[in-house]
């Protein structure tokens, strides 16, 4: 996780009370059950994760940068 980001706890303590009110949660991270913190934070990890479509962009323009070099290459021999 990158140092930057907050994490699952800081984000969730920082939750109106209200809203956790709502949701039948309790009010701060350490009173969750473990259930409940594991959902949390899988949740959170998909989250971060690129989807599918994404990554084969990123696969596609990695090719094309490779088939220039490869040209710029093939013309110096």
């Amino acid at each position: 996780m990158n140092l930057n980001k907050r994490t699952v706890e800081q984000v969730y303590d920082d939750m109106c009370y209200i809203a956790k009110e709502g949701a039948g949660l309790p009010m701060r991270f350490y009173m969750l059950t473990t259930e409940q913190a594991n959902f949390l934070e899988n949740f959170v990890d998909l989250l971060d994760k690129p989807d599918e479509d994404e990554l084969l962009s990123v696969r596609e323009l990695v090719a094309e940068a490779l088939d220039a070099i490869e040209s710029v290459i093939n013309k110096g021999e």
